[in-house]
């Protein structure tokens, strides 16, 4: 029982860490909008022409890692989780949120498996290790989706 509350103890850390480097990782929307503005009035000061490309600014990366981005490019899965994260505000790259991810089901997985001895309960503490990043992404994106329809209610009829 004890090593159960133990493993239980540390997940409960290690979820609060990682959402709060994520939730901390992620710039304001605000600042976001100001940098994006500020490039375009900059690019109109210098050429007067604004390029389509500068007024529509995204950060199109899945990873900082050029190997890793070309890797993911290739997937069609990695485009829809870029779609998914950028809908719930955040700037995490996939790459980060996967490798993130990862690490959590890993290291959630060795410490269980050292207090319990089961492979059968370890893997499920695991997995909700594993998917705690993609339950923040989906917390985060649903509480933007229900701000945006406080504000737009006509648009959801």
């Amino acid at each position: 029982m004890g090593a159960l509350i133990a493993v239980l103890t540390f997940l409960v850390v290690v979820v609060l860490v990682l959402g709060i480097f994520v939730f901390a990782s992620s710039e304001g929307t605000q600042e976001q909008v100001r940098k994006r503005m500020s490039a375009v009035h900059k690019a109109e000061k210098r050429g007067g022409d604004v390029n389509l490309g500068l007024t529509l600014v995204r950060d199109e990366m899945m990873s900082s890692v050029p190997w890793l981005h070309r890797m993911m490019m290739q997937w069609s899965w990695s485009s829809r989780l870029q779609d998914y994260v950028l809908q719930s505000g955040m700037s995490v790259k996939p790459a980060k949120l996967l490798l993130i991810s990862g690490v959590s089901f890993i290291g959630s997985f060795l410490i269980a498996s050292y207090f319990i001895s089961h492979f059968y309960f370890s893997l499920p503490i695991a997995i909700l290790a594993a998917a705690m990043p993609f339950i923040v992404v989906a917390f985060k994106r649903n509480r933007r989706l229900h701000k945006f329809e406080e504000y737009f209610p006509e648009a959801w009829r």
